[in-house]
């Protein structure tokens, strides 16, 4: 059988109808920027694989990375240990991070990185003996992953509406409404979630640096959490090394 062939019958897409989807392509190597197909085609991965290919395809140095990182340890329970990679990765990140973000906490994608956000924002006004402020603010036409939690904090779509009735509320608002909503609403409010400056899946909806500023610092005046979903966003793809960084950064963003 061909991959094709096999892949129809032991494979569940993602965001994929499965009955009336087009055939998948079937790809059989990439190299930086391009990936090829099995009938030959030479194709521009102009999605970076779904945001997270920043680096291209088989990039020799990371490729040896790997490789040898995995002939001492591939994986080992991060709760209750450590070891030297995670660590010094730690500290690398804090060194290029915005200004007062000083710890690391992993996670294995962006809806769970998300899902962790929106927990480590509820546990914080916990400890900090306000549990009453549990509501998230989350901005029109959102996309933060598809776990039950990120659908939450997500536009509602086809995508979530089989699952609305699991879906915890948010306060849904535009960019510019944010402060409206922080002076009269921030005593319930535990954080407010962007995507700093361009919303991806939404449309590929740009809103300028002043507009993420003025959300910033209607955050801080208020004395909200603010969440910056950077997976589409991170690692230089605005200019800068993290989109944030357009704003007014203060501590208190996570």
């Amino acid at each position: 059988m061909s991959v094709l062939d096999r892949d129809r019958q032991f494979v569940w897409h993602p965001y994929t109808q499965m009955k009336t989807a087009p055939t998948p392509l079937s790809i059989v190597r990439g190299q930086g920027v391009y990936l090829y197909t099995e009938d030959g085609r030479k194709l521009l991965d102009g999605i970076s694989s779904w945001w997270v290919n920043i680096h291209g395809h088989a990039h020799p140095r990371l490729n040896q990375a790997i490789a040898d990182q995995a002939k001492r340890l591939e994986h080992v329970i991060f709760a209750g240990a450590t070891h030297e990679p995670a660590v010094e990765l730690a500290e690398r990140l804090v060194g290029v991070l915005p200004a007062g973000l000083g710890k690391i906490f992993y996670s294995d994608n962006g809806s769970t990185a998300v899902e962790v956000a929106v927990k480590m924002a509820i546990q914080y006004w916990r400890n900090r003996n306000q549990p009453f402020r549990q509501r998230i603010v989350a901005l029109e036409h959102a996309y933060h992953g598809d776990t039950i939690g990120t659908m939450a904090v997500s536009a509602p779509s086809v995508f979530t509406e089989p699952f609305s009735s699991l879906l915890f509320q948010v306060d849904r608002v535009n960019p510019q409404d944010v402060e409206d909503h922080l002076r009269a609403h921030s005593d319930r409010v535990a954080a407010v979630i962007v995507e700093p400056m361009l919303q991806g899946a939404g449309g590929m909806i740009m809103w300028p640096a002043e507009s993420l500023a003025r959300v910033r610092e209607a955050c801080y005046r208020h004395g909200v959490l603010l969440i910056a979903d950077e997976v589409l966003t991170g690692f230089g793809r605005t200019g800068r090394l993290f989109a944030c960084e357009h704003a007014a950064v203060t501590p208190d963003i996570m």
